[in-house]
């Protein structure tokens, strides 16, 4: 992933010095949407919590058909074993909610001539590819209480156990995706925008490996730690305990997603000249 950043800055320092005066603008935006996970709770497009989020962004065009996004958003994603339809799912019983807080530069291209308030260039899918940073507080209910997931080590993280340290609750993304710019009127504009982001952890829903020794976690962590790493209806394993049995998969990371509905307006204007020009 540190090759694929490096590409993307040397595309942006290449692109900042790349395009024609007349044909530079500048926008912010404001940005509202769902976001969704894909991990150990959910493998489904557009499945898990579908919960409202939203951003402001600040784009800045190259020219016609190049342009750069530097946003902040945020989004709430979540899942639940219990409304899954497979039954190891249901039975592990777990689930998760997490705030994530999204910082991102993205470089975007048009598939047509676009700008914004023009009457000829006036529509364009488009694509992008960036850079980003997210930060996250995995949490789960427990009695009608809400707790932070990651200060508690529910794979054992902290203990004499751990075959992991405590994962970090923030990491670099990878966004990707596509999305549609559309004139409304001379400076005002639509945006639909789907983006997907690989994450740089596999702790996005506090799940990645297998069970800890309860003893050990109730010992060492605490009651409310036991209770939290394994809320299985039944046992599995040797004895009806969960114990060193499979709880997630560590083989691949964690992937989130939003889509989002954004209005823009353009915030530069030369003097002399007209909003609605080609």
């Amino acid at each position: 992933m540190n090759k694929v950043f490096l590409i993307i800055a040397l595309l942006f320092s290449i692109l900042s010095w790349a395009g024609n005066d007349k044909d530079k603008s500048k926008e912010i935006g404001f940005a509202v949407g769902t976001g969704y996970y894909l991990g150990e709770l959910n493998r489904n497009h557009f499945g898990g919590e579908l919960k409202l989020g939203g951003g402001l962004f600040y784009r800045q065009n190259i020219d016609r058909r190049w342009s750069f996004n530097f946003g902040v958003h945020y989004f709430e994603l979540g899942a639940y074993d219990s409304k899954s339809k497979d039954p190891w799912k249901v039975n592990r019983n777990l689930h998760f909610k997490n705030p994530i807080l999204e910082t991102s530069a993205i470089a975007e291209l048009n598939f047509f001539p676009y700008q914004i308030g023009s009457k000829q260039d006036f529509f364009t899918p488009f694509l992008f590819l960036g850079i980003a940073h997210y930060s996250m507080r995995p949490m789960a209910e427990y009695n009608g209480a809400w707790y932070e997931l990651q200060p508690l080590g529910t794979e054992g993280q902290g203990t004499s156990a751990a075959t992991k340290a405590p994962y970090k609750v923030g990491g670099l993304s990878l966004p990707y995706g596509f999305g549609i710019k559309m004139n409304i009127t001379r400076g005002l504009a639509l945006n639909v925008t789907y983006g997907m982001r690989s994450a740089s952890s596999d702790y996005i829903d506090d799940v990645s490996t297998a069970y800890a020794d309860p003893l050990v976690l109730r010992l060492e962590s605490g009651v409310l730690t036991q209770e939290l790493s394994d809320r299985s209806l039944e046992g599995i394993g040797l004895n009806d305990s969960n114990a060193f049995v499979e709880r997630g998969d560590p083989t691949n990371n964690d992937f989130y997603a939003f889509t989002t509905f954004a209005l823009t307006l353009r915030i530069d204007k030369k003097p002399g000249s007209c909003w609605g020009g080609r």
